[in-house]
């Protein structure tokens, strides 16, 4: 389990060395397979050169007999270590096939995720495009806007101005009316 767990994070962190590493376990397996039927092969002439010996020999029957046992007892054992290591073999096969199957998932989900990065950058890119657009436009609004804002500003400020002056020239027209009246009136008193 750990070692399976330490594959996939070995993958997921560096998916460039993912050939590697399957080449590496396949190479590991040979070999491991490989000296499986060597010892298979072994054993099994082992075997034979007993059962050989035993048929040879009848005054070193009791002894070899034993002996005998004892090897069968060993091959037996031996057996029974094969049997052990092929179903590990069996297991890790399982594994590995389990291990390549989500490799696949993970590299499947990485091209979907890619692809839709990419579509989202884009829509971003070109909704950028579109808002550096529409931001030059309203800055020429804004421009123009202003431009007339002062414009306005200077014709208000003309009126004003010319308001100011009527406004004198009444005032000066009515102190003018008044210095008259007053005048005439004293003139009326004398």
């Amino acid at each position: 389990m750990a070692t399976t767990l330490t594959c996939r994070i070995l993958l997921i962190l560096n998916v460039s060395d993912k050939n590697m590493a399957t080449t590496t376990v396949l190479n590991v397996e040979a070999e491991y397979i490989s000296n499986l039927q060597q010892q298979i092969y072994f054993l099994e002439l082992e075997a034979n050169f007993l059962r050989k010996q035993t048929k040879k020999t009848t005054a070193l029957q009791p002894r070899i007999t034993s002996e005998a046992e004892l090897m069968f007892q060993k091959l037996r054992e031996m057996q029974s270590q094969a049997e052990g290591l092929r179903l590990e073999l069996k297991r890790k096969e399982a594994s590995l096939y389990i291990w390549r199957s989500e490799l696949e998932q993970l590299r499947s989900q990485i091209s979907y995720i890619e692809d839709g990065h990419s579509r989202e950058k884009q829509s971003l890119v070109k909704e950028i495009i579109q808002l550096k657009q529409t931001k030059e436009q309203t800055d020429r609004q804004v421009s123009q806007k202003e431009t007339e804002i002062l414009l306005l500003r200077q014709e208000l400020e003309k009126e004003l101005t010319n308001e100011n002056n009527k406004a004198q020239q009444i005032q000066a027209i009515q102190q003018g009316k008044r210095t008259t009246s007053n005048f005439n009136k004293d003139r009326e008193t004398q």
